[in-house]
């Protein structure tokens, strides 16, 4: 015969719901406790993010920091058709320069004369050779350039020009074949790949036994040495030269292999695109407004770290809703330090030693303003030195004492292993796990508890069960009584 083991079927109670009902009153602590749970992790991930805009702005000091930041210069061309530049700051000077083009720099350009399309020059080899041609028309003498020479071979049955091209930019000698077709057949053209007179090329042929080949047939029609050969091949067409850029800077000829001056006025690269009429001007100035951005870039990342630090600690009056870190001592300690640590004075032996000096000022709400009109005055009168003495030091060995480097080593000081943020974050971490403990310790005691409850209603089930069997074996013997008196 089937057991029923279901709790309450001897005394007629409904046991499952009263147990029910005393386990959970039993785990009614985890509500609070979850609650302090969500709460610890919300504070590990605020810390977290306070580190990170701490971070930030120490960065922000650090780029103010730098030399290059004062040194940042902003350049313009009166003619940037003709002229164009950039420059580095680093290594720019403020000034003033005149430029004229006399002519730019080109690869050298020369082709054949046109061949039928699927005509064959023939097996031997051309010879090419870089370098520079010099001397007036007529009179072209070369001097081979250090590189050395490359000979491509080639065979009779791969002798038409679009075969030979292949060949040639295939050997990468430094110059690029084109196959040229219109209605009169294909030319070869070959022009060099890089510009400058040092650029040029020399292609001298040979027949199949290694001889030299000037006859003006086959290969011979390819060659390009008027210095020996005026009237054999490429020679006789339309040529150019290569050349390099030709200019003058303040009446001083310069000269570059390409269009790009770079480094000629130091930190400046001009960029010559046509060959001038007019001198063209080029301009380096201080460029104040790259400064004035550093300076606000830090301002928007110190705000952002207040601005987040008020919006955690603030309590909600209207709501009574307190932030996550309200009351947090760390908290407030953080914010109220970094606002002493940015306006405070710096040793610059001037009166540009503060940011309320050059027009940066810290409102009621702990974040920095910076008034345009105030910090263009400051600049004006102590001029870039004066900024960049402040933020930078006066000198290397005076780094140290800078803005930038005190605020620097504050912020370390907060960040680090083994500094504020990370203490409290421990601290975090171990409510965090005591947190967890406690929970699993009204766990425990809730699983226990019900075991316990289990067990004493089981027992009492049994012991009702017991005792209605025996009041109906009592009622049935009284029943029976009853019946054998009548």
């Amino acid at each position: 015969m089937a057991t029923i083991t279901s709790l309450g079927l001897g005394s007629g109670l409904d046991v499952d719901n009263i147990i029910s009902k005393l386990v959970a009153l039993e785990k009614k602590p985890l509500e609070t406790l979850a609650t302090q749970a969500t709460l610890i992790t919300s504070k590990v991930s605020a810390y977290g993010q306070i580190r990170s805009l701490a971070t930030s702005v120490a960065d922000a000091a650090a780029a103010l920091g730098k030399a290059e930041t004062w040194s940042a210069m902003s350049v313009s061309s009166s003619d940037s058709a003709s002229v164009s530049v950039s420059t580095t700051a680093t290594a720019a000077q403020a000034g003033s320069y005149s430029i004229a083009v006399q002519q730019l720099a080109r690869e050298q350009s020369a082709a054949s004369a046109s061949m039928a399309a699927d005509g064959q020059l023939g097996s031997g080899k051309l010879h090419i050779q870089l370098g520079t041609w010099s001397g007036p028309s007529g009179s072209m003498s070369f001097a081979a350039g250090n590189g050395a020479a490359v000979d491509i071979t080639i065979d009779a049955a791969e002798s038409s020009v679009s075969q030979i091209a292949a060949k040639i930019n295939q050997a990468q000698a430094g110059v690029t074949a084109t196959v040229i077709t219109d209605a009169t057949g294909q030319r070869l053209m070959l022009r060099s790949s890089a510009t400058g007179q040092a650029a040029g090329f020399r292609i001298q042929a040979s027949d199949a036994s290694g001889q030299p080949d000037t006859s003006g047939t086959g290969l011979s029609q390819l060659a390009f040495d008027p210095q020996n050969h005026p009237a054999l091949g490429m020679a006789t067409n339309s040529i150019e030269y290569a050349q390099d850029a030709m200019a003058t800077l303040n009446g001083l000829s310069i000269r570059s292999k390409s269009n790009s001056f770079a480094d000629t006025v130091p930190g400046l690269t001009l960029q010559v695109n046509k060959v001038t009429t007019a001198p063209v001007t080029v301009t380096m100035t201080q460029n104040m407004a790259s400064m004035k951005t550093s300076v606000q870039s830090f301002v928007t990342a110190y705000n952002a770290y207040n601005n987040y630090l008020s919006s955690l600690t603030k309590y909600d009056s209207a709501t009574k809703t307190a932030a996550a870190l309200q009351g947090d001592s760390t908290a407030n300690r953080l914010l109220a330090s970094m606002r002493t640590a940015v306006t405070g004075a710096v040793d610059t032996a001037g009166s540009l030693n503060s940011l309320s000096a050059m027009g940066i000022s810290l409102g009621a709400d702990g974040a920095l303003t910076l008034d345009s009109t105030k910090f263009d005055k400051a600049m004006t009168t102590h001029g870039v030195a004066g900024f960049k003495t402040f933020f930078a030091g006066a000198t290397v060995a005076k780094a140290d004492t800078s803005f930038s480097s005190k605020l620097g080593s504050f912020i370390s000081g907060l960040t680090a292993d083994d500094g504020l943020i990370d203490l409290r974050t421990d601290a975090l971490a171990q409510e965090r796990t005591s947190n967890g403990k406690a929970q699993e310790k009204v766990n425990a005691n809730a699983t226990a508890m019900q075991a316990r409850l289990e067990k004493s209603y089981a027992a009492l089930d049994t012991k009702m069960a017991t005792l209605n069997a025996l009041n109906t074996y009592m009622t049935q013997q009284i029943t029976q009584w009853n019946k054998d008196s009548d």
